[in-house]
């Protein structure tokens, strides 16, 4: 015996009921038609361990209500759990628009067609400055910045040499030697900036204006 009335379309709601995440989405068609998804994040989850996925139908009626519907189900979904809570990255409107959500940020657009959206994907969500790095991204940018702060170092150094042999006056020197330590301070506030400006405008001055 089916036990949802017959209804156009519905909006549903799949939660792990490991971690509370969840997917929202509507479907044309009967609630036991067997219809899973079509959110590729979510059925590569629902796909490694179906038996750790609950359904729920939320809303039955017809198509374009359903379209409705499925958006203030995510919107209040969002409000709640925030983007982080939800496998959805796309959805369309009740307009019948694309649209295009990254899932890092909760930024999205909304163009005309699905070519844009996907331009979206490509040049935002893949780049988005929010995006969590993996354990071996997060290693080789801490390796590069390491190997960045090397060289800084390095070159530092060997300025620091040349503009000390430069030197013909304590004075001089003494300016030198405290521009290179102000660079290696952890914190450069706006105080150091300037302070290292000023003596940047002095060295320049004094050891280059006769070369």
């Amino acid at each position: 015996m089916d036990i949802y009335p017959i209804h156009e379309a519905f909006v549903y709601k799949w939660t792990n009921t490991v971690t509370n995440k969840i997917y929202i989405g509507k479907h044309k068609g009967t609630a036991n038609d067997g219809y899973i998804s079509s959110g590729k994040v979510f059925l590569t989850a629902y796909n490694s361990n179906p038996d750790m996925f609950e359904r729920t139908i939320i809303w039955q009626g017809t198509e374009q209500e359903c379209l409705q519907k499925e958006w203030e189900f995510i919107q209040a979904a969002v409000s709640s759990v925030g983007w982080q809570g939800l496998y959805n990255l796309t959805h369309w409107m009740s307009s019948k628009q694309w649209k295009r959500t990254c899932l890092h940020c909760g930024k999205w657009c909304d163009p005309n067609n699905e070519d844009w959206a996907n331009h979206f994907e490509k040049h935002h969500f893949q780049n988005c400055s929010n995006h969590p790095l993996s354990l071996k991204e997060k290693r080789i940018d801490k390796e590069n910045m390491d190997r960045e702060k090397t060289i800084k170092v390095i070159s530092n150094s060997k300025k620091r040499k040349i503009e000390l042999d430069l030197c013909t006056t304590t004075y001089q020197r003494n300016l030198v030697i405290k521009y290179y330590k102000l660079l290696k301070s952890n914190t450069i506030t706006k105080e150091i900036r300037r302070e290292l400006n000023h003596i940047r405008k002095l060295l320049d001055k004094k050891l280059y204006e006769n070369q």
